[in-house]
């Protein structure tokens, strides 16, 4: 994530399963908390925490991910 910002990226995007059905749950917990432990520390730089997004997408939910993707572009 650091890498990314290091390489001028604009933002961010963290993808992981649905928690629903899913056996990742400990996986999700553990993203979530470094995406927001990582905002603060982003913020320290003058990056915007908001541009440091985590999602859970499920694998049919495509459109879904366009307009994610659409959404960070924009902002």
């Amino acid at each position: 994530i650091l890498d990314g910002y290091s390489a001028v990226a604009k933002s961010v995007l963290v993808v992981g399963c649905p928690h629903d059905g899913s056996h990742y749950n400990t996986g999700n917990f553990k993203a979530r908390k470094r995406v927001l432990a990582l905002r603060e520390l982003i913020e320290q730089f003058n990056i915007d925490p908001k541009s440091l997004r985590i999602e859970w997408i499920g694998n049919q939910e495509s459109d879904r991910l366009v307009k994610i993707f659409n959404e960070m572009n924009e902002s």
